[in-house]
């Protein structure tokens, strides 16, 4: 920031500083001499407040020595207390804790009166500040500014600075104080007094300061006007300050020393510009040579670079179209070639499931095979039984037939028992009841038998009818089981056939797919040939149009070259 201040600002400043500081060092001087009067006046308080409390004790030690009661002893001590003045009317006056007037020399009437009542505002803060300051500080005292009165005026129009206590002995309040006015007349005749001499020394240093200035801004703005003359090139400007032997002259002999390069430095360029200038002849000459060379040699490989990129557009335009006419092919093979794969797992799907459904015929079959060899057994087994039953059959006729017989003799002996008892007469009697119940016995057993016989028979016929249909099943159920096995052998070979098939479809299906891939490679490398004849052909017209920008620009250069050597 001070480097952007003049060296006029930064001087004023340095004065104002200067000011301020001394009419800080006069403050803080007045500001200690105001205190040390007032502690002066502090001391003086508390020398009469100390002997306010030592009456007011004399009071106390008499009534604690029963020459006084105590409240004669505290009226006496007031009455001591009001007589109490020194320094030319000044006295002590007290109040008790609620703001009643207990003694005051001025202010007889008002004894016993409540202060803190009073419509004057004043006497009413003096109290309040007497009765908190007493309470709160006790013997030891507080002090406090408030205005008071002098003797003879009824007005408390005067600063007075006081003192408030509380006695020991009775508990009063009590108050003194002594006016300041003229502390602070003195304070005001001192700032006045300090403030003159003051604004003296601020003129003189502006005063020294303005010339002070002058002597340096002057020389200064001569150096700055010949460095301006400087800068506009005039190199015979003198300075009338360099045989100062200050530093503004030493600034001018620098600048004179600076003048001198400068005017060297001016004869040098006016030299070296001569220079140049011949060179730049020469060099004109030698541009223009270079030039008629240059245009040679580049025309000719401008000219062959433009045929080359004609000749490779064309062979671009051709690799184009042989890539385009390749991928439509190849997009075509690929395709039939998905199409071909698409069917290929199409029908392996479909071996797959017919080579599925023979394996479940060649399980059913299987399973078939197995009840017909189940069921042949049972027939072969059943037919055993039917025989058993068969021959049990005629067994039982046998002795059916022999029950028969028997039945027929047993009749036949119990109708000769019957002739026999009949002709036995009486004695044959129960003889002849025993032969007719033999010979009912032997016809029931005849017609039991008989029926017996009957059932043989029906079950001898049934039998052999079953023996006949046991072996017509056992010779169907033999038959079944060949076919089954035949069914079985012949569903194994399809399986095998179908294997056989599905494994070639999925031979197919991958060479499909190895072929749709390559396609797909094909095609994919048609597609990047044709975009790389693409960006070949974008390349030779790109050649081209930079051979023909370059063919341009050597016909500029030549030309601007011809013009600013010309």
């Amino acid at each position: 920031m001070l480097r952007n201040l003049s060296i006029l600002n930064r001087l004023l400043g340095l004065g104002a500083l200067v000011l301020l500081t001394l009419a800080l060092v006069v403050f803080i001087g007045l500001s200690a001499t105001t205190r040390a009067r007032m502690d002066d006046r502090k001391a003086t308080l508390h020398m009469l407040s100390e002997t306010a409390i030592s009456t007011m004790g004399q009071y106390k030690a008499r009534a604690d020595a029963g020459e006084l009661s105590l409240a004669e002893a505290r009226d006496q001590a007031l009455k001591a207390l009001g007589k109490i003045t020194y320094d030319n009317g000044n006295y002590f006056f007290a109040a008790d804790e609620k703001g009643v007037l207990l003694v005051h020399p001025t202010r007889p009437k008002e004894i016993g009166m409540n202060m803190l009542e009073k419509g004057d505002p004043g006497l009413k803060s003096l109290y309040t500040q007497l009765i908190s300051l007493a309470t709160t500080t006790g013997a030891t005292g507080g002090f406090f500014e408030s205005m008071g009165r002098r003797p003879g005026s009824t007005e408390n129009n005067t600063p007075k600075l006081f003192i408030a206590i509380r006695d020991p002995s009775f508990g009063a309040l009590m108050a003194t104080g002594l006016f300041i006015d003229d502390i602070r007349a003195e304070n005001a005749r001192q700032a006045w007094t300090v403030g003159l001499l003051a604004a003296a020394a601020a003129l003189c240093l502006f005063a020294i300061g303005f010339l002070v200035v002058r002597s340096i801004t002057r020389p200064l703005g001569t150096v700055i006007l010949g460095l301006e003359t400087l800068t506009k090139g005039d190199y015979d400007h003198h300075l009338d300050v360099a045989q100062s032997r200050s530093e503004i002259g030493l600034l001018a002999r620098s600048f004179e020393h600076l003048r001198e390069l400068l005017q060297g430095a001016e004869r040098l360029r006016r030299e070296r510009d001569q220079e140049a200038e011949r060179i730049a002849g020469e060099r004109r000459s030698e541009m223009l040579a270079l030039a008629l060379h240059f245009e040679a040699e580049v025309g000719d490989l401008v000219t062959g670079v433009t045929e080359a990129s004609r000749t490779l557009k064309a062979s671009a335009a051709q690799m184009t179209d042989d890539a385009s006419q390749t991928l439509q092919q190849s997009s075509a093979v690929a395709r039939s070639s998905r199409q071909s794969s698409s069917n290929t797992q199409t029908v392996a799907a479909a071996t797959e499931e017919l080579s599925s459904s023979i394996q479940e015929i060649s399980r059913q079959a299987g399973q078939s095979s197995a009840l017909a060899q189940s069921a042949v057994s049972r027939v072969n087994e059943t037919s055993t039984t039917v025989d058993s039953l068969n021959a049990a059959a005629q067994r039982v006729g046998d002795v059916v037939r022999l029950i028969s017989d028997i039945a027929s003799q047993t009749n036949l002996l119990a109708l000769n028992a019957t002739i026999e008892a009949a002709r036995a007469g009486a004695a044959g009697k129960g003889f002849a009841v025993v032969a007719g119940e033999v010979k009912t016995l032997a016809n029931q057993t005849s017609k039991a038998t008989e029926d017996i016989a009957r059932h043989i028979e029906e079950i001898q016929s049934v039998t052999r009818s079953t023996v006949s249909a046991t072996g017509d099943i056992g010779t169907s159920v033999t038959t079944l089981c060949e076919v089954a096995g035949m069914i079985a052998a012949a569903v194994e070979q399809q399986n095998a056939a179908t294997k056989e098939i599905s494994h070639n479809v999925h031979l197919a299906e991958t060479a499909s797919q190895e072929v749709t891939s390559a396609i797909g490679a094909v095609e994919t490398a048609a597609r990047n040939s044709g975009q790389t004849a693409a960006d070949v052909l974008t390349s030779a017209d790109a050649l081209s149009a930079q051979s023909a920008r370059l063919q341009g620009a050597v016909s500029a250069f030549l030309s601007h070259i011809r013009s600013t050597q010309g």
